[in-house]
């Protein structure tokens, strides 16, 4: 028994069990770090087998380890927020329905703008081409006559841009704001093909729209 422990034949059970382990992982990080351990089991065993390492085998599971380290590390990049500057960490403070991978998809196709004076983003009732959100600052809702401040974080022109219809209301960001925007083509585009983005975004902007009913307090009432 001692003998089989310490022989290269028990680096094959290792690496049986983490495949075992890895196939029964519903976590695809785990997954694949499981069989990456697996593979280096082989690996080991390849070269201690024989008086000559099995090159061959070790050339072909080296090559399999390396794409499943490079996939591992795709995947830890797109769950963590590792490398974003401290803005774009900031605005994904806002987008805590999608993971990392999918914010860094959305954020691709955006523009972020410092407005060093008073900037007008919609007038009601006009074609929504652009859905913005406004990170810092405050900016000024007309709707109907009613007049409402409300303060960042919030999205503009998100019922416009699910219904592909128009503004309900007209927006201006105060001087000193910060925004970012993004062509509503290019995000529904993105969104139709990719599903799980889809349904992130919209879950955001509902649970933004409430929020916005909540805080939303109009100053002046219509005549």
């Amino acid at each position: 028994m001692i003998e089989y422990v310490t022989s290269a034949a028990i680096l094959v059970q290792l690496a049986f069990i983490c495949y075992s382990l890895g196939f029964l992982a519903r976590d695809e990080l785990w997954l694949r770090g499981l069989l990456l351990l697996g593979t280096g089991f082989y690996l080991l065993y390849y070269y201690h087998i024989e008086e000559t390492p099995l090159w061959d085998a070790i050339f072909t599971s080296g090559i399999l380890g390396i794409i499943n380290l490079g996939m591992i590390i795709l995947l830890i990049f797109e769950r963590t927020t590792f490398a974003m500057d401290e803005q774009t960490a900031k605005t994904y403070a806002s987008f805590d329905t999608l993971t990392p991978g999918q914010f860094r998809k959305v954020m691709k196709l955006s523009t972020t703008v410092h407005a060093d004076q008073d900037i007008k983003l919609s007038d009601q009732n006009t074609p929504i081409e652009h859905l913005y959100l406004v990170t810092e600052g405050r900016a000024n809702l007309v709707k109907s006559g009613a007049t409402s401040t409300l303060s960042a974080p919030l999205f503009l022109g998100e019922i416009g841009f699910l219904l592909d219809g128009r503004a309900s209301a007209s927006v201006t960001v105060q001087q000193g704001g910060t925004y970012t925007y993004w062509t509503a083509s290019d995000l529904r585009k993105l969104m139709d093909g990719t599903p799980a983005i889809r349904n992130a975004m919209i879950a955001l902007f509902s649970r933004d729209l409430a929020d916005k009913l909540g805080r939303s307090a109009p100053t002046e009432q219509p005549q």
